[in-house]
């Protein structure tokens, strides 16, 4: 795990952060549905808004409560699982950048993640590293 305030892997994500982010993106989009008369594009793009939302929020949710259950990540992968919750969440991020500097927005904790845990991070930079090594040895022989 990495600091709690800053959110870095997907181990980190919690069933709180999922809470506040649907939260906040659920209340935007109910600011849009008041402030709209239905039938309009702003109401019609608000509820493709919200069900994106619910739709992703379910998705984490069940990474999360599946992860939480030995057998059912035995069952679904762990590591399935866990890119299932890393690609909801990332999305649900995205979601929130346009409010990223306007109260409310938890900058800290919503944030991409790109790596699953530490060692995850740890061992795609060593992959990443011995790729370079390999293409720059072949370079080197075909000069």
């Amino acid at each position: 795990m990495s600091d709690p305030q800053q959110l870095r892997y997907t181990v980190d994500i919690t069933s709180k952060d999922i809470d506040a982010i649907e939260a906040f993106l659920t209340t935007r989009t109910a600011e849009q549905f008041t402030a709209h008369e239905p039938g309009t594009i702003e109401h019609r793009m608000a509820g493709a808004v919200e069900w994106g939302v619910k739709d992703l929020v379910v998705d984490a949710r069940i990474a999360l409560e599946w992860l939480a259950d030995p057998e059912q990540a035995d069952l679904h992968g762990e590591l399935d699982l866990r890119h299932d919750l890393r690609r909801a969440w990332n999305l649900l991020v995205r979601m929130t950048n346009p409010w990223r500097r306007h109260p409310g927005h938890d900058t800290a904790r919503w944030c991409r993640v790109t790596y699953t845990d530490a060692q995850s991070e740890k061992d795609m930079k060593r992959g990443v590293e011995r790729a370079r090594a390999a293409r720059e040895a072949r370079e080197a022989a075909s000069a």
